[in-house]
């Protein structure tokens, strides 16, 4: 009665469907580990930025370098011009954007990279942004781009 089964179409069929299973059922699983480790990820991010602003010397360093990612610090120092870069295609509160990454020099000459300025893709048609305290009033020019800056005080 179920002879048709047995031919080789229908075998494959099964074996296929059978494969599928096994792979969706897989792809969930992978689904809940990338969960845990976001959560896990996220409650590491949390206690650290909770934890309270410690002054940045070289006591702090001699630590785990993991109990320092994501570590608020306190450091005094003076920012410079150069070294500075962008990170780009950064996403924050649902924009794009990039992060203005610059060098804090402090008392023993020590350079420390920073990232003390954000600025998204909607900003760029702003006249201006704040930036380690300052207003920077920018120029554009036909591209755009972030040029000509100047530091004013706020």
């Amino acid at each position: 009665m179920y002879t048709f089964l047995l031919k080789p179409k229908w075998i494959g069929f099964h074996l296929l469907c059978l494969t599928a299973i096994v792979v969706m059922i897989n792809l969930a699983f992978w689904q809940l580990r990338r969960l845990d480790e976001k959560q896990t990820f996220n409650d590491r991010v949390t206690s650290h930025t909770d934890a309270d602003v410690v002054p940045l010397d070289g006591a702090l360093l001699q630590g785990d370098a993991d109990d320092l990612i994501y570590r608020r610090v306190e450091a005094t120092g003076s920012y410079l011009r150069e070294p500075q870069f962008e990170v780009v295609n950064v996403t924050q509160e649902g924009t794009t954007g990039r992060d203005v990454v610059n060098a804090l020099q402090l008392a023993d000459g020590t350079l420390v990279m920073v990232c003390p300025l954000y600025t998204s893709d909607a900003a760029d048609d702003l006249l201006c942004v704040d930036f380690c305290g300052r207003r920077i009033i920018k120029k554009k020019n036909e591209l755009h781009r972030l040029t000509n800056l100047t530091l004013l005080p706020i």
